[in-house]
């Protein structure tokens, strides 16, 4: 359940949350996955967990995570993409080697017509260089059009203390509304 690609995009829904009970659910639900991975993903799981440790403050997570970004390992797209994340979220700087593979896996996988993973990549490089004049207007259009939340968020940290704030409150005096289009929440 909390293992291979499920375990991952679970680790990175909880991340770009951001809120502390989302992190501390992070962190319990990463040993699960750790406990019963064995595959190939077992690779991503390790690096989300060191992230949301990282982002907790744990500053041994925080210095195994900087020595991982320095060096240059040979990564499938995937896993760069994860990569650029982590140092996105550590607000770590990318060395050149990363960038160009970065640039990369966007050229590639939106050739090959996997334009998730391109759009992905093309606004992680925008956030690392918000002067630079990259192209992600098609990314954006299709985020937008499909609904996509993506991973690098796009929240300043005051919507980030705006939505902790909304939550804590939420969670004393439950759920503001009792439907959300139609559906009615149970009772």
């Amino acid at each position: 359940c909390f293992t291979g690609l499920l375990g991952v995009f679970h680790q990175l829904a909880l991340i770009r949350a951001g809120l502390p009970e989302h992190l501390k659910t992070a962190v319990q639900l990463a040993a699960i996955g750790l406990k019963k991975d064995t595959g190939a993903t077992r690779f991503l799981l390790e690096q989300l967990s060191h992230l949301t440790e990282a982002k907790q403050g744990n500053n041994r997570s925080t210095t195994v995570l900087k020595d991982f970004l320095r060096r240059e390992d040979k990564l499938n797209p995937f896993e760069h993409l994860i990569r650029c994340l982590v140092a996105f979220q550590l607000k770590a700087d990318l060395i050149p080697p990363h960038r160009k593979a970065l640039t990369q896996v966007a050229e590639a996988a939106h050739d090959s017509g996997f334009l998730w993973l391109g759009g992905e990549a093309l606004l992680l490089l925008e956030a690392f260089e918000p002067k630079a004049k990259i192209r992600t207007e098609w990314a954006r259009k299709l985020f937008a059009e499909e609904g996509i939340a993506g991973l690098t968020g796009g929240a300043t940290d005051e919507q980030t203390w705006q939505r902790s704030l909304k939550a804590r409150l939420t969670k004393r005096t439950g759920w503001a509304r009792t439907s959300y289009n139609g559906y009615q929440r149970p009772r």
